[in-house]
C-alpha cells in the first residue's frame, strides 16, 4: 500500500472541513446575520484558514514545528494561494474562456499546490526522514 495514502487521505478530509466550514459560515453570516457578503466572506476565510491549518498541524503531517515558524509560513502560503486563484481567474477572464474553466484549475492546482509546500516548507522540521524518530534506518 502506498505510504502517503494515509496522509492524502487527512489532506482531504481537512480540506474538505475547511471549505464546508467556510461555506457554512458564509451562508449563516449572510443568510441569518444581515452580514454584508464581504464581511462574511472574510470571516468564514479566517475560520476555514484556522481549521485548516490545525488540521493540517494535527492530523495530515502530524507536525512538530513550533507555531512561530508554521503559522506564518502557513498565512504566506495562503496568500500565495490566494494570488495564484486570482491569477488563474485573470487569465480565464482575460482569454473569455468560460468561467468553469477557472474554478476546474483553481481546484486541481491549489491543493496540489499547498500539499507539497505544506509537505516540505511549512509543516517541514529541516530533519532528513532518515533521522527522524522511527524512521526505518536506511540499507547499507
Amino acid at each position: 500500500m502506498n505510504r502517503r495514502l494515509p496522509k492524502l487521505t487527512w489532506f482531504g478530509v481537512v480540506g474538505i472541513t475547511g471549505a464546508v466550514l467556510y461555506g457554512a459560515t458564509v451562508a449563516f453570516a449572510v443568510s441569518w446575520l444581515h452580514w454584508p457578503p464581504t464581511f462574511a466572506n472574510a470571516t468564514g476565510f479566517l475560520l476555514a484558514m484556522a481549521s485548516s491549518y490545525f488540521g493540517h498541524r494535527l492530523l495530515t503531517f502530524r507536525s512538530a514545528v513550533p507555531h512561530q515558524q508554521a503559522a506564518p509560513r502557513f498565512i504566506i502560503q495562503a496568500a500565495i494561494g490566494y494570488a495564484t486563484s486570482q491569477g488563474i481567474t485573470y487569465l480565464v477572464s482575460t482569454y473569455s474562456l468560460h468561467y468553469a474553466i477557472g474554478i476546474c484549475a483553481v481546484v486541481l492546482v491549489l491543493p496540489a499546490l499547498n500539499f507539497i509546500v505544506f509537505q516540505f516548507w511549512v509543516f517541514a522540521d529541516g530533519t532528513p526522514p532518515s533521522h527522524q524518530p522511527g524512521a526505518a534506518e536506511p540499507p547499507l
